[in-house]
């Protein structure tokens, strides 16, 4: 169990923590210690912090620190995600956000953003980066965020392309340590077991494809039309013809 608590420390954010508290259901506490983690603020940011392990570095979603990555805005249509993608996709359901990193590389890219995610923790980082990352840049009208399960949000709503990045297993002899936001997130969501039946909910909401991001030891949903990426990375491409 990944248990969660926020941590009522800042004054400066004692309204917004009600909100997050109300909104998703996470309990607020003064007591960190019966908690495995906490979600509390550090100098405006929402950061998730170990319990345990005070030392280790908190994570958070800075959506202006990845925008900055990128580089400018919009982004090149050339990379494989954008191949992936479409030319004439204009709109994108990201039904798997995450960290937020492809939700924000998507966006710069030019496309009508719709980013989901089910994992009340992950959605409480995700509210804090973009609310965050509008005080500074109000372009972001093109990009929405829900907080929900997927399959329930895929069966009212459509987009051109439907984008999942679900938690695979991971290999069995692992040759390095998966980067920690990734370890997090796994112990977050676990291995999304429900992932065919996402991907169904998916076909049935994109007008056009689903693209699937994977790691290439994991094998693709049943036979791609096409496939974009290299040599730890692909973007499977399902069109609906």
């Amino acid at each position: 169990m990944f248990d969660v608590a926020l941590f009522n420390a800042d004054k400066t954010e004692i309204r917004y923590i009600d909100i997050i508290s109300r909104r998703l259901s996470i309990p607020v506490t003064k007591d960190v210690g019966q908690f495995t983690w906490i979600l509390k603020f550090k100098k405006g940011v929402l950061a998730l912090v170990e319990v345990k392990h005070p030392q280790r570095k908190p994570l958070c979603i800075d959506l202006l620190r990845l925008q900055r990555r990128f580089g400018s805005h919009p982004i090149s249509r050339r990379e494989p995600l954008a191949r992936a993608l479409g030319r004439k996709t204009k709109s994108v359901i990201d039904a798997t956000a995450g960290w937020g990193r492809d939700m924000m590389l998507i966006w710069m890219m030019g496309y009508d953003v719709y980013a989901v995610e089910r994992s009340k923790v992950m959605a409480a980082l995700l509210m804090d980066g973009l609310r965050r990352y509008r005080r500074y840049d109000n372009s972001g009208d093109r990009l929405s965020f829900t907080v929900c399960d997927a399959q329930s949000y895929l069966l009212d709503h459509a987009a051109d392309c439907v984008y999942l990045d679900p938690m695979f297993p991971p290999k069995r002899k692992e040759t390095a340590l998966a980067k920690r936001s990734i370890r997090v997130m796994r112990q977050l969501v676990g291995d999304d077991s429900d992932r065919d039946l996402l991907f169904e909910c998916a076909w049935e909401a994109a007008r056009k494809r689903v693209v699937t991001k994977r790691p290439n030891h994991a094998q693709p949903w049943g036979a791609p039309d096409h496939t974009f990426g290299g040599k730890l990375m692909s973007y499977d491409v399902y069109l609906k013809h």
